[in-house]
């Protein structure tokens, strides 16, 4: 049997994993790097999450459910969009604290 070449195994895997995290946040945080998209963007997210906030924790005949995956990215995005300098700007223009997603879903 011939052992394959593309196989990493370990802690290679891991930080390949990490790498690709990294480089998938960081696009999104220079998609948004314009303030009327960032804007807009912060804007539909916030209001996704306090809309659907009451499906975070959801329990089904007394069994605890895990939230939607799309809700879970939904507070991904939103906490890797706080990771900017342009949050503090957002959050002062409406008024708010700075924050994260958790706070938004509390």
């Amino acid at each position: 049997m011939e052992k394959s070449n593309n196989i990493v195994w370990g802690s290679e895997a891991i930080r390949l994993e990490v790498e690709a995290l990294q480089a998938e946040q960081e696009a999104l945080r220079q998609r948004f790097a314009d303030r009327m998209k960032y804007c807009r963007e912060m804007d539909r997210l916030n209001d996704l999450l306090r809309k659907y906030k009451h499906r975070w924790v959801v329990e089904v005949n007394g069994v605890q459910q895990e939230p939607s995956q799309r809700l879970l990215g939904w507070v991904d995005r939103y906490n890797t969009l706080a990771r900017t300098p342009l949050f503090g700007w957002w959050c002062d223009l409406r008024g708010k604290p700075i924050h994260d997603a958790y706070d938004v879903l509390a």
